[in-house]
């Protein structure tokens, strides 16, 4: 009867590393096709471990979540700001600079709800 348990225990952790596993996958696929829509660029699975080496703190542009921050890097002669998940490592998404005024209004007012809603519960 221990050996079930110990055995159903390894199936479950296994399990766990298999979802993690594809919800990074799921991203990378994400990221090639908004790379192929936004930017008629094509990627393979090289070119995303060179756009992850790519990502560096001097190119940080926005940190939305401890999870999720905007890189704005230069790919094959185009600007892109790439949003990066530093918990998996893998590049979620890809869009035009002239979206990155955008996204920030919208982060800095979600921000300033977020204080607000803070403040009125105390």
């Amino acid at each position: 009867m221990q050996k079930a348990k110990n055995y159903i225990f390894i199936k479950n952790y296994e399990r766990e590393k298999l979802k993690k596993l594809d919800k990074a996958m799921c991203q990378k696929e994400h990221f090639k096709n908004r790379m192929k829509e936004r930017f008629g660029i094509s990627v393979n699975r090289i070119d995303i471990k060179e756009i992850s080496n790519l990502v560096n703190e001097k190119n940080k542009v926005l940190d939305v979540t401890k999870r999720e921050k905007h890189y704005k890097i230069k790919f094959k002669e185009k600007e892109i700001i790439i949003v990066y998940d530093e918990k998996r490592k893998v590049p979620v998404t890809a869009y035009p600079v002239k979206w990155l005024e955008e996204t920030k209004k919208r982060v800095e007012k979600r921000r300033s709800e977020l204080v607000k809603n803070a403040l009125y519960r105390v």
